[in-house]
């Protein structure tokens, strides 16, 4: 009897999972970047990295991370505007 039950329990659990297995979530496209007054430079050397959209995975919407300022570091710096 206990292994008649465990198959049971087992051929249910494939079939919940399996229910779960069509489901197709969709991230809509992140508003228009937000425009912002890049503050003065604080002390020499620092590179500004403007400020981004991030999809917010426990709140299921996109949240604003701002721009700051921040040291520069060795390698090659791209600007992409």
């Amino acid at each position: 009897m206990p292994k008649y039950l465990l198959k049971r329990i087992l051929v249910v659990a494939m079939l919940l999972l399996s229910l779960g297995a069509d489901c197709v979530y969709t991230i809509p496209p992140p508003p228009p970047p937000m425009v912002a007054v890049v503050p003065p430079c604080p002390y020499p050397g620092a590179v500004w990295i403007g400020g981004h959209w991030r999809w917010g995975r426990w709140r299921h919407r996109y949240v604003w991370v701002p721009g700051h300022w921040q040291v520069r570091r060795g390698g090659v710096w791209v600007i992409v505007r």
